[in-house]
């Protein structure tokens, strides 16, 4: 006689699902409540081994994960409901495409039969996210049928073999369900052997095979001995081996390395790294000295538009390294693209490239560097405007090491681009991927939680603004982030770009001033807000709060014309007095 056992399908299908994206590596899930993904929900309750974070709006949720993911390299799921809850999440899942951050995004749908017809909450969810998502599948509704749960099981395999093996980033799942979704409300029944044996496909071990990585041709060893000048070029790094070997093969090949602020060798105590590159370069005497043979570019595209201005009118050589394969050039000059680490490509080049021992090439840009750091720092002490140069070196000196420090886009992470040079052991953080200004405070939030290192954020007043939601997010789960806010009232980059001389209404439609009361905002959520006005305030309320439990925002208001006449003011002072 067959035994059998009374089921919810929609519950076992969703309990299936979670207990396998935790073979898979998920570790934390972001949840934002709803109806139609109650099985989700109550299955990812019911998973003691994957930690819960519950978000009532579905934008922060995505950002939130995707900071939980840069910071700890898991990959994080997120569970929405259907309909526009579903479309929320597309800012952070661009963001994650585009940076190869590991997002798993479950929806739960409507049945297919009901789309166009009128029904509540109802969209079409089908591929979604296409054009920046590494896989997708609708898992169709669930059937109490053996092959069912083994065409699940290999879809969720090769999903996973995906982003463990070829493309990191992100992976959307669509899980449609019909009611009843509580476990209680059961709807099949199922031999007691068929669920046994479903169980026991779900539990086998599973395996990934590593990227694969190419070895580099000999071609290249011959551009690269053949070159006397050769410059490394270092965006954001995509491994964490980066930092180590990027200066072994600069060491070898007696090459400068120019940093941004986002690589992971700018911070390092390393005496080829040229920290100053996004100053001087705008300088066309320098460019023309300093013209290289040979430019080998690791990791992404730099922040600097003066970096990469050089990079798209040099005439040298110019090799991508990276282990996607993938040019990160907007100028489209690059050469040839390796598929390698930075680890495989100085096991190689130690051994097909003599060491270099001519390192005139080399001190001609640290003679360089070390100019431009001194004015830059005289620059700075002396200058009597409180602008936003001066605000970040003084968090700079007042940060501890292995801190965390998130940019936020638009002028805060260029600010910082020009300023850092310090060399101290810190984590650097930007959504650079898409370089949107929305979700920074979530992402942020999410970078601490994965972490829980001191937090720390640089950001404008529009994209605190855009991201008002998350201040809810940092009470609930008591984040106590520090938060440098600038507020030069609007788009203070546009001052900086030339439609800032155009006959326009440029505070109107550019500037765009929003004239927000932060600080009511602030202790609405029960944060600690404080106002500076020159650099030692800032250092004396900076040490006040190292200790507090609740996020806290320092706002310096900023006159953005003021800001920008000091930077010009700067930049000519380098480029008259710089000796070359």
């Amino acid at each position: 006689m067959k035994m059998k056992k009374q089921i919810n399908k929609n519950y076992l299908w969703s309990k299936l699902f979670v207990d396998f994206l935790h073979q898979c590596g998920v570790k934390e899930v972001c949840i934002s409540p709803g109806s139609r993904n109650t099985p989700l929900i109550i299955s990812f309750s019911e998973n003691t081994k994957i930690k819960k974070h519950v978000l009532v709006d579905e934008r922060s949720s995505g950002f939130f994960a995707l900071g939980l993911a840069k910071a700890s390299g898991n990959p994080v799921a997120i569970v929405t409901t259907s309909g526009t809850a579903v479309a929320e999440l597309y800012p952070a899942i661009i963001e994650a495409y585009f940076q190869k951050v590991p997002l798993i995004i479950c929806t739960a749908d409507r049945p297919h039969y009901l789309r166009n017809s009128g029904a509540n909450q109802t969209i079409n969810q089908e591929n979604i996210y296409k054009n920046h998502i590494r896989f997708f599948a609708d898992l169709g509704l669930p059937e109490i049928k053996l092959n069912n749960f083994l065409i699940l099981k290999k879809t969720l395999e090769k999903a996973f073999h995906i982003i463990h093996s070829e493309y990191i980033g992100p992976i959307h799942f669509n899980l449609p369900f019909e009611k009843p979704f509580e476990p209680s409300n059961f709807t099949d029944s199922i031999d007691v052997r068929v669920l046994n044996k479903i169980n026991f496909e779900f539990s086998k071990p599973l395996s990934f095979p590593q990227q694969i990585i190419s070895r580099t041709s000999t071609k290249v060893f011959k551009i690269i001995s053949g070159a006397k000048r050769i410059l490394i070029l270092s965006g954001e790094n995509f491994d964490k081996e980066e930092k180590l070997f990027l200066s072994k093969i600069a060491a070898h090949l007696s090459s400068p390395i120019i940093a941004g602020i986002l690589s992971s060798v700018r911070l390092q105590n390393k005496s080829n790294i040229i920290r100053n590159a996004a100053s001087f370069l705008r300088s066309s005497q320098i460019k023309n000295l300093i013209e290289p043979d040979l430019i080998i570019q690791f990791g992404y595209a730099p922040t600097s538009n003066n970096i990469l201005d050089f990079f798209a009118n040099s005439s040298a050589k110019k090799i991508a390294v990276n282990i996607f394969n993938e040019k990160y050039d907007p100028s489209l000059t690059t050469n040839v693209s390796l598929k390698t680490s930075a680890k495989e490509f100085y096991s190689q080049i130690k051994i097909k490239t003599a060491p270099r021992k001519d390192d005139v090439y080399l001190k001609l840009l640290k003679n360089i560097d070390a100019q431009a750091e001194i004015m830059k720092k005289n620059f700075i002490k002396l200058h009597s405007t409180l602008f936003e140069w001066k605000v970040y070196s003084s968090l700079l000196s007042n940060i501890l090491p292995s801190s965390n420090l998130m940019l936020s886009n638009s002028l805060p992470v260029r600010d910082f681009d020009f300023i850092t040079s310090i060399k101290k052991n810190i984590n650097v953080f930007s959504n650079r991927g898409a370089s949107g200004i929305d979700g920074i405070i979530s992402t942020t939030a999410g970078i601490f939680q994965a972490t829980n290192k001191r937090t720390f954020l640089a950001i404008g007043d529009l994209a605190f603004y855009y991201d008002i939601n998350s201040l809810w997010l940092l009470k609930r789960y008591k984040i106590p982030l520090t938060i440098i806010l600038i507020n030069n009232n609007g788009g203070g980059i546009f001052e900086l770009l030339p439609i800032a001389n155009e006959n326009v209404e440029f505070q109107k439609y550019f500037k765009t001033p929003v004239n927000i009361n932060f600080k009511k905002l602030v202790e609405a959520f029960d944060g600690n807000y404080y106002s500076v006005s020159s650099s030692s305030e800032f250092n004396e309320i900076f040490k006040k709060i190292s200790g507090s439990k609740n996020f806290s925002v320092i706002e310096v208001k900023v006159n953005s014309i003021k800001s920008k006449n000091s930077r010009i003011e700067f930049w000519k002072l380098l480029e008259k007095n710089i000796q070359v």
